[in-house]
């Protein structure tokens, strides 16, 4: 778990003691990263900020 967070950049994120906050921006990475990871695999280019 603590790799997927940084995979993410979630590494600074407490597991012991999550905030509403925290979740959100878990919520957030996962999201990115997944939507991320289906524009590859349909052969789009995933704009970088």
């Amino acid at each position: 778990m603590e790799g997927f967070l940084e995979k993410l950049g979630l590494e600074n994120i407490d597991l012991e003691n999550l905030t509403v906050q925290d979740l959100v921006d878990i919520l957030l990475a996962v999201i990115t990263f997944l939507v991320h990871g289906f524009i590859k695999l349909i052969g789009g280019e995933v704009p970088t900020e």
